[in-house]
């Protein structure tokens, strides 16, 4: 998968054929601003239904590879790692998660201020999950309320860079517990 494509660089050079759900997805979007922003050679197939789908399609051959979050690859799909079946070439995020630290979030391939803008506005999307819109009436309201969410994130990020779990940080670990599982931090 990604056969001509094993860094971020590559893919300036040699094309790669991705899946993408809908055209408005992150999977379709998020390939289309690397294109236009650097040039990229990403040829995006659209209309797969569902990320699950989209996994198939590489397993299969049909595309070499596709946008996934790493939380969901390294939990759902382990086997890909362990096998070195994939290659990660840029995280879809403002920051290096700190268990890929070889491999660049999309920010840091901004060349100028407004590449990097752009960047992290759209990549700010994978630490909040959504967009928020609200009445104008309003804008004073949600702008204080996205100033705490902000720096909120920002102190999350710092500790998730020191190494603490986002288990604790979330406190899931009752949650966990309540469940039934148990969390074995280290293996016997």
């Amino acid at each position: 998968m990604f056969l001509a494509v094993k860094t971020i660089a590559d893919a300036k050079t040699n094309t790669a054929t991705l899946a993408g759900t809908g055209p408005d997805s992150s999977s379709v979007v998020f390939l289309r601003i690397l294109n236009e922003l650097f040039g990229m050679k990403f040829r995006i197939v659209t209309g797969y239904e569902g990320v699950n789908n989209a996994s198939l399609a590489m397993e299969r051959g049909e595309v070499d590879g596709i946008v996934r979050p790493w939380a969901v690859i390294k939990t759902s799909r382990p086997d890909w790692l362990a096998d070195k079946k994939i290659n990660l070439i840029v995280q879809y995020t403002v920051d290096r998660h700190p268990e890929l630290k070889n491999v660049p979030a999309v920010v840091e391939l901004a060349e100028n201020e407004t590449q990097r803008q752009i960047l992290s506005l759209y990549a700010s999307g994978a630490d909040i999950g959504r967009a928020i819109v609200a009445p104008r009436l309003q804008t004073a309201e949600v702008a204080k309320a996205a100033q705490t969410r902000e720096e909120k994130e920002n102190e999350t990020r710092a500790r998730l860079k020191v190494g603490e779990l986002g288990l604790d940080i979330y406190k899931m670990r009752d949650k966990l517990v309540k469940a039934g599982l148990v969390y074995i931090d280290e293996a016997d």
